[in-house]
């Protein structure tokens, strides 16, 4: 953000909906879009777009599960019997536990507290909604595996300038970027960011 003494036009400022506090962009990330804004001639929120992360990668959710502890369940009444029942088949999360006992919510919380039941909150892993076994990538010709070569090289030496792939429409440059985030997506990695010339006309 930047403070603007005499903007161009009126416009009006939108307000803030939502602010990351421990989610900065590194100087790295900032220098690249800069880049992109400028060599392309948008406006920088435009070019911001094309690479920012998805909503739920930025926002990490958590379930909390849930799992019965070892003891002696003989004085146990029928209905806590069924609970430690359902819980020793694996772990259950907390929300799938009150929904398949909805009018046992008051004794669940009594065994929560007293340590009869435990709680573990786990971070959601996010679904590739993509298999990449599934995946039917063209193969690449000599020439298109060649530039492949050279970008992942440049990758592995974290070469941290933009690296521009020129080719006449038609030429193949997709199928390029189709291999390089499939090695991505392979690392369970989101870091790739590619543009094409053909967003800015």
């Amino acid at each position: 953000m930047k403070r603007i003494s005499n903007p161009l036009s009126k416009f009006k400022i939108k307000e803030i909906h939502k602010e990351y506090i421990d989610k900065r962009l590194t100087q790295h990330l900032i220098d690249f879009h800069k880049w992109v804004s400028s060599y392309n001639y948008v406006q920088s929120g435009v070019a911001l777009k094309l690479f920012l992360p998805n909503q739920k990668i930025v926002e990490e959710t958590y379930n909390i599960f849930l799992y019965a502890n070892k003891v002696d369940q003989r004085n146990f009444s029928q209905d806590k019997k069924k609970i430690f029942e359902f819980l020793s088949n694996g772990f259950k999360t907390k929300k799938e536990t009150i929904s398949k006992f909805k009018d046992k919510t008051t004794l669940l919380k009594t065994l929560i507290k007293n340590k009869l039941v435990f709680e573990s909150k786990k971070k959601d892993e996010i679904a590739n909604p993509i298999s990449l076994n599934q995946l039917n990538l063209k193969e690449l010709s000599a020439m298109q595996d060649k530039a492949y070569m050279e970008i992942k090289d440049k990758i592995a030496k974290k070469n941290k300038k933009p690296i521009f792939l020129d080719g006449v429409t038609g030429s193949g440059k997709t199928e390029i970027y189709f291999q390089l985030i499939r090695d991505y997506l392979k690392k369970k990695k989101t870091n790739f960011n590619f543009t094409s010339r053909n967003s800015f006309k």
